[in-house]
């Protein structure tokens, strides 16, 4: 999908944080700690490795000793990152984040939108079509 329509400027992707609370302190951290990373300009990379370690490892993977290690593995300045992550900076930008998907009654993660219609499936078949059809109806 990025490569057929993002990477061209055919298809915005706006990505917003939704920590469900199901998974407790440990979701909303690891959002936090993105978004740390996101001041490094390692938002992207950051967030997908450190999905994966707790998808592997559940929550006993955000810890700070793991965070910070994960930060030095994309060559971030470590005291920023650490004091970004131990103070919360980004903890309103994320709770905003939730108020807004909430507010939008979004049902969970992952929720896509084309052109504000909620998609059912997540399907690449179905998803492709959605943004085909709705460029097709753009240019129109």
């Amino acid at each position: 999908m990025i490569a057929d329509f993002i990477k061209d400027g055919k298809v915005k992707l706006e990505f917003h944080h939704f920590p469900l609370q199901m998974h407790g302190a440990p979701a909303t951290t690891a959002a936090n700690a993105a978004e740390c990373a996101a001041d490094q300009n390692a938002f992207w990379p950051y967030h997908d490795q450190l999905f994966a370690q707790i998808s592997a490892q559940g929550a006993s993977a955000v810890t700070i000793e793991n965070m910070s290690a994960l930060a030095d593995s994309f060559h971030l300045d470590d005291a920023t990152f650490t004091t970004c992550v131990t103070q919360q900076t980004h903890s309103q930008e994320v709770q905003d984040s939730v108020n807004q998907a909430i507010a939008q009654g979004f049902p969970g993660t992952p929720t896509i939108l084309v052109n504000g219609q909620m998609l059912d499936s997540l399907d690449y078949d179905t998803l492709n079509s959605a943004v085909n059809a709705a460029l097709a109806q753009a240019s129109n």
